[in-house]
């Protein structure tokens, strides 16, 4: 539950504001929704004066840490020192992107953004990042093409309601909810009804709607925003990390990671993160990493670890309500460095 306000910082300004009031077209089903969950149904609007005043949209927390300060020192920092490549289109991962602020806010520069994080701890991010404008699972009308579309339903359950209008052939929808074959959609371009029920598949096995990913999809969209975020499921493994940097087209220019070392939580994950760090920060890229300081967090372990492999300096420190907040950054050593490195090693042997 949203209830408390972040602080402002230098580069963002946040304000509450009404889920109801933001979005005019709701379904009976969003209704009933909204009425069970009373306590959700606030949205912080966060604002980018740099970035033309655009709006971040974030409707749903995760579970777990849900401090801001590591947050915020983050995007202070990826704003004060990267924005020039973010607004170059530069590639961005966020590992344990839980709300994801960071990716949205990079998003919103021109980035090209990969959110990150395990299949259930990605709900948040998607929802958030579909109300900032960023959909996340798009799905295209591929069947019904002589019967005009597909067939839409206001609700289902025992007291299923038709629309008089189809989903037209090619429609592009947003998926909202699935149960099933049963589509939840928001219309994002083509005819029919802007929101409702759709079957993805007749009980025969035709196929309605089949799940989009391609960049014309994206681009019929037409959402007018220069920068893109998309999420993965992601579960920290070098492996894992060679996959995902094949869907940045093999480079990576920023990795992002923001309060996921804390042992009593997390346990000693942070060994696979630091892996996944490695593989992804190649030459020319870096990674930043904050955190809010807590007791036997294992921070310092951490940093000891992703010390071996990369250069790790601290570029920022703050004290924000008697909390301690740190970020680094971390790099491959430059040829020269490595160079000096094996010279003394040989010199020491």
């Amino acid at each position: 539950m949203m209830n408390e306000l972040p602080r402002d910082t230098q580069h963002l300004i946040f304000r509450f504001e009404s889920t109801e009031s933001a979005d005019q077209e709701v379904d009976d089903y969003q209704q009933q929704q909204q009425q069970q969950q009373q306590q959700q149904c606030t949205t912080i609007v966060v604002c980018v004066p740099l970035a033309g005043s655009q709006q971040v949209r974030l409707e749903q927390m995760p579970e777990g840490l849900c401090d801001w300060g590591a947050s915020l020192a983050l995007v202070d920092e990826i704003l004060a020192t990267y924005r020039d490549m973010l607004l170059l289109g530069g590639k961005v991962v966020e590992l344990g992107c839980g709300a994801g602020l960071p990716s949205l806010v990079c998003a919103a520069f021109g980035a090209t953004a990969m959110a990150t994080d395990t299949i259930k701890a990605l709900e948040p991010f998607k929802r958030n990042a579909s109300a900032t404008g960023y959909p996340q699972v798009i799905w295209e009308v591929v069947g019904n093409r002589a019967a005009g579309g597909a067939l839409v339903q206001k609700n289902i359950g025992s007291c299923q309601e038709r629309e008089s209008e189809r989903l037209s052939f090619g429609a592009i929808v947003e998926e909202l909810e699935r149960q099933e074959d049963w589509l939840r959609f928001k219309r994002l371009a083509g005819d029919g009804p802007s929101t409702g029920w759709v079957k993805t598949r007749h009980p025969w096995g035709q196929v309605v709607l089949t799940e989009s990913t391609g960049p014309n999809i994206r681009a019929a969209i037409g959402n007018n925003r220069i920068g893109s975020v998309r999420s993965m499921a992601l579960e920290w493994h070098p492996e894992a990390a060679r996959q995902l940097l094949l869907q940045m087209n093999g480079h990576v220019d920023l990795v992002l990671c923001s309060d996921c070392v804390y042992e009593p939580l997390y346990g000693r994950c942070w060994e696979k993160l630091v892996e996944c760090i490695e593989v992804l920060c190649g030459a020319g890229a870096a990674a930043l990493v904050s955190v809010q300081r807590r007791k036997h967090d294992g921070f310092e372990d951490f940093l000891c670890c992703l010390s071996k492999q990369l250069v790790v300096d601290k570029v920022a420190a703050e004290c924000t309500n008697g909390a301690e907040i740190l970020v680094y950054t971390a790099r491959r050593h430059s040829r020269t460095e490595s160079f000096h490195n094996n010279l003394s090693v040989l010199n020491t042997c």
